[in-house]
Order: structure tokens, then sequence, then C-alpha cells
């Protein structure tokens, strides 16, 4: 796909710039946008606000490509949060908070315990083409079961 010149592509959330023969991308909102999230007096839980605010501010980490278009989407979402009634010292907190451990986050993840080695012996089968699938047997419905079970005085 080729750009020309200072031209702009608004795709999903992210608007693309061309200019210089060099590509940014920034934080877009489309034109239909109010502005309106929930509502810092409305009746919802504290900690849903709260990772309104948090996931917003770290949704801008990775489609902001320039440190001056970063800012910006911040600015924009801090005064998007104030408009719908949010404390200016609670957006300042939880945003802080996010960009405090994004920043202090390890580029690699440390492995602490050393994987298991499985050993697997097959038949031979000639030219066969063999895939391996792993699957995970605890599951998170494995916690809720469909049905309540009944105790041995309840069946009767």
């Amino acid at each position: 796909m080729e750009l020309e010149e200072n031209q702009e592509i608004p795709f999903l959330d992210v608007l693309i710039k061309c200019h210089q023969n060099a590509f940014s991308t920034t934080v877009h909102r489309k034109k239909t946008f109010t502005g309106l999230y929930t509502k810092w007096d409305s009746f919802t839980s504290r900690k849903y606000k709260m990772n309104l605010i948090r996931t917003l501010t770290y949704r801008c980490f990775p489609i902001c490509s320039t440190f001056s278009s970063f800012q910006a989407a911040l600015s924009d979402l801090r005064k998007t949060l104030l408009l719908n009634g949010y404390p200016k010292s609670i957006i300042s907190f939880n945003m802080n908070d996010v960009l405090n451990k994004n920043r202090n986050r390890p580029s690699e993840t440390v492995t602490t315990v050393p994987k298991r080695d499985v050993i697997l012996v097959l038949p031979y089968l000639g030219f066969v083409n063999l895939r391996l699938i792993f699957q995970n047997t605890c599951r998170v419905n494995s916690f809720f079961p469909y049905k309540d079970r009944l105790n041995h005085s309840q069946k009767s």
C-alpha cells in the first residue's frame, strides 16, 4: 500500500499518519464518538470505574508510536474523564500507577520454575504426519458445575 505525504488513514482505533516516508500512529476517535463513558456518579462499582481509567490508559501504550502522541492521547483521555465527573486526583493516581507499572516492567519474562521434560515413546509407523496437541485438563468450567449436586439425604 502506498501513501502520499501527510496522508492519514483511520483503522479501528488507530490513526496512521505518513510523513517524510515514515509512519506514526496515534489514538483515533470516530466522528460519532460522544465522549461518554461510565459517569462517576452512576450506580456502578468503584472498582469498575477505576479499571476503566486503567484500561484506557494502558490502551494508549501499544497504539501511540511517539511520546508526543502518547502525551496527547493521555491528555484527551484526562479531559474526557473529567467531563464524565471523575475526580482529578483519582484520574491522576490511576494513570500514574499504570505508567509506573509499565515503566518498571521487565522486558523479558523470568522463569522461576524449570519446565518438566516429557518423554513420549511411539512405535515406528513409517512416514506419518504427526501432530501433537497440548491441552490443559484443568479448565475454568470445571470449577462451576452446570447443575447443583444433591446430598444423599436430598435424593430420597
